[in-house]
């Protein structure tokens, strides 16, 4: 690939980290802030928290790395370093990945009417499993990106260039590799997948019921049941094609494919995810409008003392002829 056209790969990439780094930092903020305010948060809004945080340290490592290639600098001066900064990105990437995993299983039993019991036992107790859950996904997400880390030595991870040679050398190290890619991207993946299978599932159902038992006349809206089944599509699309772009990204040994094109899907999935998120999260979106709402009406603020002043320059100018 030309030099300039591999630069503007790393210019839009640098502008999608930035931008998810921003949406990330909205996420976390406002939790931070509902936290600060009540000294509580529910479930759901602990792993959303956490998400965000996860993404947002995450885009930052992401961030460095992408300057380290755009101006070629010495990425890692000992094999120490390296393996401290890769382990950090991937316990990072990984645990974003479990995150949004345990979202969608969340939402799934919450909105769920179960009838069996082992559902409905963590549906009442999950006030108590979200602390460990949050613990437990931290520390198998180090463990396994340590592994990763610590024993591939040459080929790459999210962000390297380097291809392996072809000897007994691939083939040791993909006894590392697999597994870690395993727990930290196809494992989160079948998880939802079933949830977001089970989710439209029931959610059809319902709508199903409520048609058949539609009296008078009346017709039911089914506007929000029709939005988080758009938005259940549109997050398990993306985590598939994240899937597929991570296992290119790592596997494609011998550049049988061009990497750039997954490149850009890798850096781009926190910010796309996480917009999804936001569109679908009531609370999120409202924060979003009003601040939306007050930077137009702060430009609008701005914009009237010039019209103004324009206008009355033109009355004086009038005046005078």
């Amino acid at each position: 690939m030309p030099v300039y056209q591999t630069f503007i790969v790393e210019i839009f990439a640098c502008v999608d980290v930035l931008v998810g780094f921003l949406v990330n930092i909205f996420i976390m903020g406002i939790y931070l802030r509902y936290w600060w305010a009540s000294k509580k948060l529910k479930p759901y809004d602990k792993i959303l928290a956490n998400l965000g945080l996860s993404r947002v340290l995450l885009l930052f490592c992401l961030f460095l790395r992408i300057i380290i290639r755009i101006f070629n600098w010495t990425a890692y001066p000992s094999p120490t370093q390296r393996c401290i900064f890769r382990t950090v990105q991937l316990l990072f990437e990984y645990a974003s990945l479990w995150f949004a995993m345990w979202l969608c299983l969340l939402y799934f039993v919450k909105i769920s009417i179960l009838k069996n019991n082992f559902l409905l036992w963590v549906k009442l107790r999950i006030p108590k499993l979200i602390p460990p859950i949050i613990i437990i996904t931290y520390v198998a997400s180090f463990i396994f990106a340590f592994i990763f880390a610590f024993f591939i030595k040459e080929t790459a991870d999210v962000m390297d260039n380097v291809n392996l040679p072809a000897n007994e050398s691939v083939y040791e190290e993909l006894n590392y590799m697999i597994p870690s890619y395993f727990f930290g991207h196809v494992l989160p993946f079948i998880f939802v997948t079933i949830s977001t299978s089970l989710l439209i599932h029931t959610i059809a159902l319902h709508i199903i019921h409520i048609r058949s038992n539609i009296t008078g006349f009346t017709r039911p809206r089914f506007d929000a049941h029709l939005s988080v089944i758009r938005s259940a599509v549109l997050l398990e699309l993306m985590t598939i094609c994240n899937l597929l772009a991570t296992f290119i990204f790592r596997f494609d040994f011998y550049g049988h494919f061009d990497t750039n094109v997954s490149f850009l899907f890798l850096v781009s999935y926190p910010l796309l995810h996480s917009l999804v998120i936001i569109a679908g999260n009531a609370k999120l979106r409202g924060v979003l409008l009003r601040v939306w709402g007050c930077v137009k009406a702060k430009i609008a603020t701005e914009r009237c003392p010039k019209k103004q002043k324009r206008e009355t320059k033109r009355e004086t100018v009038w005046q005078q002829k």
